[in-house]
């Protein structure tokens, strides 16, 4: 199973945001779980326990 975590903003030549998928609006996807204060490693610990529940795996 391979997990693939993107994040990116497309913008023109001339700094215009081209927005997602034709749209207009700086409107983004809402998370299924926030991590408040998440600069990184915060993020990615939470990320590392969900997918092992998912999985079934525990923590050895």
């Amino acid at each position: 199973m391979k997990v693939k975590v993107t994040c990116t903003h497309w913008f023109a030549p001339g700094g215009e945001w081209l927005g997602d998928c034709g749209q207009t609006e700086r409107n983004g996807i809402a998370p299924n779980i926030f991590v408040p204060d998440d600069h990184g490693p915060e993020g990615f610990a939470v990320a590392v326990k969900e997918l092992r529940k998912m999985l079934g795996v525990s923590k050895s």
